[in-house]
């Protein structure tokens, strides 16, 4: 069963501070967000917007023997494209997490941030 966690506050207002909520699920920003966050196999759910726009992606760093890394892309499963809340977008995780946990053998984390105002008053 995955574990869920927060995302590291530094590591959010990193990110933000260099994207300033431009493009945030552009190609870029996402390898950038990945690259702040040291576990080389998880799930990252990021919510934000008044209308809220949900990013959820895997990350699996493969390497070498040598420890050479071979491959570090992000497998975006939600875009941010179009609208998903926060508990949607983490159902999606949590599903996803499992199955890769049946085919990886091991757990996954699920680092999570909700930045949406939906419901707001």
């Amino acid at each position: 069963m995955p574990r869920q966690r927060s995302l590291p506050d530094s590591v959010v207002q990193q990110w933000f501070a260099a994207w300033k909520e431009n493009d945030l699920f552009s190609e870029p920003a996402i390898r950038h967000l990945q690259s702040l966050i040291p576990d080389a196999h998880c799930m990252v759910v990021i919510t934000t917007g008044r209308r809220p726009i949900s990013l959820v992606f895997r990350r699996h760093k493969h390497f070498y023997a040598g420890g050479t890394v071979v491959s570090d892309d992000p497998i975006i499963s939600v875009s941010g494209k179009h609208t998903c809340d926060f508990m949607q977008a983490l159902a999606i995780a949590h599903n996803l997490a499992q199955w890769t946990e049946r085919m990886v053998r091991h757990e996954l984390i699920i680092y999570a941030f909700d930045n949406s105002t939906w419901g707001s008053a």
